[in-house]
């Protein structure tokens, strides 16, 4: 089955590309009614977005990296779903990785999430070692360190009140 596309959507709404674009991305100079009948064609073809196109014109993937040490962890695993609602919530999907507490596949999953060039990367680091978990953090990465921390890393972190 063959995607939709804008032009698709344009031919039929009878407009132009580029008020398809601006129509669907709520750019205010298109009238309510042509806004109306462009989501309503978009919708009746099953148009969905382009996010590799949208991502080239944004440089933005819409994609964050979670990083976990042991995602059959009840622990882990509801956090992981609080992370994937509240980034859906923003418009963002996630990429997800397991570590088993090894150094080497926590090094490889963070490989693996730089090539998938997600916008952010959210990792509850093996703590038996912090070289690729320091090196992201050097190169001014967006990364923000979760259920664990170091003390003397300089890092963002979430992680829960035990005592509380």
């Amino acid at each position: 089955m063959r995607r939709v596309t804008l032009r698709d959507v344009a031919r039929e709404a009878g407009v132009s590309v580029n008020t398809v674009s601006r129509a669907l991305n709520g750019k205010p100079d298109v009238s309510p009614e042509t806004r109306a009948r462009v989501l309503e064609v978009a919708k009746r073809l099953g148009y969905r977005p382009n996010r590799l196109a949208r991502g080239l014109r944004s440089n933005k993937t819409f994609t964050l990296g979670v990083i976990v040490t042991d995602i059959a962890n009840p622990f882990f695993a509801e956090l992981v779903k609080g992370v994937e609602e509240a980034a859906r919530a923003k418009g963002y999907s996630i990429l997800l990785g397991d570590t088993s507490e090894d150094p080497a596949k926590e090094e490889e999953a963070i490989q693996v999430m730089m090539a998938e060039r997600v916008d952010g990367l959210l990792i509850t680091p093996v703590q038996s070692s912090r070289k690729a978990l320091e090196e992201v953090l050097e190169s001014g990465f967006p990364v923000v360190l979760m259920g664990r921390y170091f003390s003397d890393l300089d890092a963002p972190f979430v992680v829960t009140d035990d005592v509380q």
